[in-house]
C-alpha cells in the first residue's frame, strides 16, 4: 500500500447484499459525499465510480476502504483492484470501536463515514484479503 499521506481522497464503503453505502472525505477533512449509496450490480458500480470520479479528480490519489462483512463486497473489491484502484479491507472491529468512541448509532451510512474517517486518520485496522487476517 502506498504511504498514507500520498492520498487526497478517502472512500469508505459499507457493503451489504443489495446495496452499498459510501462516503468520500478529502485530506482537508471535508466530506465531498456523506450519504451515497449504489446497488450491488454492475450498473450500480458504474454509477458509483462515475460519482466518485466526479468529486475526486486524480484516481491515483484515491484510497478505497471496505469493511469485511461476509461476501457482499468481494466483487466490488476485485473490480476496483483489477481496474488499478488502491483498495483496502478494514476490520469490522475497528469500525465498531471508532463508532462507539464517537457515540454514534450503528447504521450503514454512519459506518461508511466512519470508514472514510479511519482511512484519513490512518487508524484503520487492515485485513489481509488473502488470509482473512488482521495486520
Amino acid at each position: 500500500m502506498k504511504k498514507q499521506d500520498s492520498y487526497i481522497y478517502f472512500v469508505g464503503i459499507d457493503c451489504a447484499q443489495n446495496k452499498h453505502d459510501f462516503a468520500v472525505i478529502n485530506d482537508q477533512k471535508k466530506f465531498l459525499i456523506k450519504k451515497g449509496h449504489f446497488s450491488n450490480t454492475l450498473q450500480g458500480y458504474e454509477k458509483f465510480l462515475k460519482t466518485v470520479l466526479s468529486k475526486c479528480l486524480n484516481k491515483d490519489k484515491i484510497l478505497f476502504g471496505m469493511e469485511v462483512t461476509g461476501i457482499y463486497g468481494t466483487n466490488l473489491y476485485e473490480r476496483l483492484a483489477s481496474e488499478g484502484y488502491h483498495v483496502v479491507i478494514i476490520s469490522p472491529d475497528s469500525v465498531k470501536k471508532y463508532r462507539d468512541y464517537k457515540g454514534l448509532n450503528k447504521t450503514d451510512k454512519i459506518d461508511s463515514t466512519c470508514i472514510a474517517e479511519l482511512l484519513l486518520k490512518g487508524d484503520a485496522q487492515l485485513v489481509d484479503i488473502q488470509k482473512k487476517r488482521i495486520y
